[in-house]
Parts: structure tokens; sequence; C-alpha cells
């Protein structure tokens, strides 16, 4: 059998030349500066900004590999598609190829300055129609984001990839990411990872533990990477922080300069905070913490023209809180209004594909089959070819499409669709029954279902696989299988069938008092005279503030056992708390 090739076709000024390389197992073919200085016959001193080594085509897994290693980088793009799109610069990158793929190798005229480029035209018949991407569509998106507005806000469904989206930003500085992410905003960064659901209040408040943990988070990252002097100095400001007894969240920001200061001045590196699981806290910070963090970007000047800001959520910010119209809160909300970037595939499907199966065949039946079950949900697509490889079903298109359409998936076990529904709230849940079962909903209803990417534009459940699980997922829960429930007369607690543990005490004192007044809006004093006062006694209003702190920090702790995803527990900022009618 003939091995596939490739035909290479390099251009400069106006020189033309041609090679094949073959795709035999381990084969590979390095190009760079001599080869130009053989095939062109130039002097030595030309094409100095190309390398020596500039890129290794290389054949391996079935199919052919551009490997991108100069010092300068080269410009790459697709010809598949008949409108070209832009150049994208890569540099140390591994890029699967197409049927046709321009680069474009930069380099200057020595004498004047000008462009003395060199363009390789690498013709791949043998390659399926998909074409050459990045290993995630989004990615460039999420640079762009960053390089104009130095913040981002990423919004997703579980299962939607924002995590992992986020993750790549703190790759190490050896990664092609880091790479990638450095060229686009001209600077050497140091990524800050917190991950915010293990963040609970404490005997200060949410903001306060908040704020030592991004503290802490700093100089973590300082070690990570390797600036000893820079992290010591950040460990001291932290074990400062914790001698102080700070009252408010504006002190923290002489710390928080302090540290951001010593990343740039001492490590010489631009600070990248990436907040995954932000919905964590955001509901119940502080509005004058958020204020603090909105500042961030603006008041320290130069500091602030180095620092980045990202965070990850499931809902747009304004769905989140109910006081969003308050100054504090609107000042955060509006340091991300033009930098959301909403995690959809729909309109990348195949290079969604690509990133997940690398050389596996997409013809537009099988595509349109995936599309319907998962909505291009990155999540909801592994599992569903986790499902397909368990099972040995073929890898042909047409073999899979028919095994695919037969499944039974309102059974089937799948990860991500579980953890769609423990995200939803109650009444959105409903709303989705109600249009797996052909029935119509408001249309305002459908709308913020929409901007949720649980609705498509056919007024749909998003993934005809997801539809297919509601049913089973309510009978549970109507069976105590699932879900939050509550045994008033023997002070028990039970979710997704199992018994919590809660001290009974406080964390239970609560549920309870919330329990009995379900779908209503508790206010904080009615809470604080309940829970924390005695029986047949006035309650002491002098105690109502420090009684108030520790019924949040409960309601916190409570919220982590029994409805880490804010479900059926929501704040009404400066009023109280409601708990869903929902609950059994």
């Amino acid at each position: 059998m003939t091995p596939p090739e490739l035909l290479l076709t390099i251009r400069y000024r106006d020189r033309e030349h041609r090679l094949r390389f073959a795709g035999l197992p381990g084969a590979t073919l390095t190009v760079g500066r001599r080869d130009f200085h053989t095939w062109f016959r130039l002097p030595a001193n030309a094409l100095l900004n190309i390398s020596k080594e500039h890129f290794t085509l290389v054949y391996d897994n079935g199919r052919f590999w551009l490997n991108e290693h100069s010092s300068y980088g080269s410009q790459v793009r697709p010809l598949d598609d008949p409108l070209s799109p832009p150049y994208k610069k890569y540099g140390r990158a591994r890029l699967p190829l197409g049927r046709r793929t321009e680069v474009k190798l930069p380099s200057t005229h020595r004498e004047d300055g000008s462009s003395d480029d060199v363009y390789v035209l690498i013709d791949n018949p043998a390659a399926s129609d998909t074409l050459a991407t990045s290993i995630d569509p989004l990615w460039d998106q999420l640079l762009r984001r960053l390089e104009s507005g130095r913040a981002a806000h990423l919004i997703g469904l579980p299962g939607s990839g924002k995590w992992y989206l986020a993750r790549q930003l703190l790759a190490d500085p050896d990664d092609s990411r880091a790479h990638d992410r450095e060229r686009a905003l001209g600077v050497c960064t140091l990524p800050v990872s917190v991950d915010c659901r293990a963040i609970g209040p404490d005997d200060s408040g949410l903001w306060h533990a908040f704020a030592r943990r991004l503290l802490a988070a700093i100089g973590e990252a300082a070690a990570r990477d390797g600036f000893t002097q820079p992290a010591r100095e950040i460990e001291g400001l932290v074990a400062e922080f914790d001698r102080q007894t700070l009252t408010r969240p504006d002190e923290t920001m002489v710390f928080f300069q302090r540290a951001l200061e010593t990343v740039v001045s001492d490590a010489l590196q631009s600070p990248l905070l990436v907040l995954t699981n932000f919905d964590a806290v955001y509901a119940d910070l502080e509005p004058e913490m958020l204020y603090c963090l909105a500042r961030f970007p603006r008041e320290w000047h130069e500091l602030s023209e180095r620092l980045y800001v990202v965070i990850a959520t499931f809902r747009p910010l304004a769905l989140l809180r109910d006081d969003a119209r308050d100054d504090f809160v609107r000042d955060f909300n509006h340091l991300f209004a033009d930098a959301t970037i909403v995690m959809s595939y729909s309109g990348q499907f195949r290079a969604l594909w690509e990133s997940l199966s690398p050389g596996e065949p997409l013809d537009p039946g099988l595509e349109d089959e995936l599309m319907r079950l998962t909505g291009a949900n990155p999540g909801l697509l592994r599992d569903v070819l986790r499902r397909a490889r368990s099972r040995g079903w073929p890898t042909a298109p047409a073999g899979l499409v028919e095994h695919l359409r037969a499944e039974p998936w309102a059974d089937a076990p799948l990860p991500t669709a579980d953890k769609l529904w423990r995200a939803l709230r109650p009444d959105e849940r409903e709303c989705l029954l109600a249009l797996a079962d052909g029935r119509p909903i408001d249309i305002n209803r459908q709308q913020e279902l929409a901007r949720l990417g649980l609705v498509d534009a056919g007024g749909r459940v998003f993934s005809a696989l997801f539809a297919a699980t509601l049913g089973r997922f309510r009978d549970e829960e109507d069976r105590h299988e699932r879900g939050l429930r509550v045994d008033e007369p023997n002070r028990r607690v039970y979710v997704d069938g199992k018994l919590v543990g809660l001290k009974d005490g406080r964390e239970l004192d609560v549920l309870l008092a919330l329990y009995r007044r379900r779908g209503q809006v508790v206010e904080y004093e009615t809470l604080v005279r309940e829970v924390y006062g005695q029986e047949g006694q006035p309650y002491d209003m002098a105690m109502f503030f420090s009684d108030k702190e520790a019924l949040q920090r409960a309601v916190n702790r409570l919220c982590e056992k029994v409805d880490p995803q804010r479900v059926y527990l929501t704040t009404r900022h400066g009023v109280g708390y409601t708990l869903s009618a929902a609950v059994a």
C-alpha cells in the first residue's frame, strides 16, 4: 500500500522549490534556514530571523503534524476553506495538518528593514475535511480579551469546558500555551489560581477569608515558578495579615499592593489572577470586597496596568445576586461587562471533535447526530465517546451513527448530565421538563434559559441526550433518591437519598427554621432571634451584629454540605435567606 505524502512548495521572492515527504511510521522532515540557503543559494547572513531548524513535519498516529520549535515563531493558516482566514502566530506548538496549510516564516531584509519572508505551502491530499486548528478554538478569543481589556469572564454550563480553558492559562512556563499567553499579552505572566469552592467564611467574614486565600495564592504561585525571594516576602505578608485585626475590606488593599508590587518589581512578572468557580463566593461576598477587586485595574497606575483578572461562573453575574444595583457590586460587574466569553462550540464543532478525537473521521451525518445529541457540550460529547469506546462501537461514521441512534440514552450513566441537573434551580428544571415534554413555557423564561445555553434557537432543550435524562432525574427526585430532603420530626437531612451528618446545632437549626418557611424570604433578624435567642427570654439586640455574622458562617457551612451549587438556598442581600419550596 502506497504511504500518504505531503507536497511542499517553498517560495522565496521569485524563486520556488518543491519536495515530497512520505508518511512512513516514525518519519520526520526538519526544515530551516540552512535548507533555504542551499535551495536558493543564499549568503550565510540571509534570513537570520529564521531558525536553522525552524519546524519539523512528523507522521504519527495515522496523520501528519507540524511541530513548530523556532526562536521567533511561525504564522500559520489553513487553506481548506475558500475564504482564507488570517494567519495565527505559533511558537513551540504541535499542529495537525489539514488538506492545505500555508506557513509564513517572517524575516527582515538586513539592508533596508523590508519584509523578506519565506512561504511554505503544504498540500496533504490524504487528509480528511477537518481543518487544522489549535487544541481549543476559544483559546485565541480568551487571549484577545485579556490583551484588549486585561479581564475576562468565562460563562458556561457544567461540561462546557470553561474549567479546562481557565486551566490552560495556568500552564507551566515550558508549555506551548504559556508561550502563546506571553506572546499575546506581550509580557511574562505569573498565573495565580484560586478555586473559590474551597473558601469559607472565617470569624471575620467571607471577605477576610477570600482576601487571605488570594494573598496566599500569589505567594504560592511565585514559589511554584521558582521565584524564591519574592515568595518569602509574600509569605511574610500573609503572616502580617494574620497578626493584624482587620475590620473592613478596604484595609486589605495595602497588602495586595505590596504583594503585587513584589511580583512585578522583584520577579519581573505580570500577575494573572484566575478565579475558578467564582459563583461559590460571589453570591455572598460583601459588596465592599467586590469594590476592592474592582479597584485593582485602576488603583495603582503602572502596577494596575500589569494586572490581569479572569473569573469563571456558571451564570452571568447579574443572575447570581439580587443587589446588582448596589454601587459597589455594579462597579465590579462593570469590570467584566465587555469581557464575557460564553462557552459555546456550536459553530466550531469540528474543531471540538478534533481536540477530543484527533485523527478520527467525521462526516456530515455523524456531525449532525452528535450535535443533536450533545448540543456541542464538550462534557456530554466526551461522555458519548467514552460510552462508544467501552461498548466497542465502530469508528466509521456510518456505523457509529447507527449505534448512536439506537442507544437508550434515558437510562445511560452520563456524569455531565448529572452535573447539569444538580446545577439547575428548581424553576429551571420545571421549564426544561416542560420543553422536553413538548409543552410551551413563558417566552421570558425561555429567553433566560437560552442565555444560559440550556435552550437552542428553536426553543428546544439544547441537547437531545440531556432532554432524554430529565424524566429519570425527576423520578429519582420524587422517590427522594435525588435532591435535598428534610425530615423535620427526626431532625435529619438527606442529599440524593443519603443521610448527611450535620451537627445537631446551629447549622441544623438554621436549616429547620428556613424549612418551616420554605418559599419565603426569611429576614436575618427573624433567623437570629430563633436560632441564637434563648427560649422564654427577650433577645438582646446588642448581640445582633455578632450573631448575624455567626449566622452567615453557619449558612455557608450548611451550603458546603447540602447545597454547594446554591440551587435551593439563596441569599437576599440586606434582607435574609430563602429556601426553595421544592425541598421535600
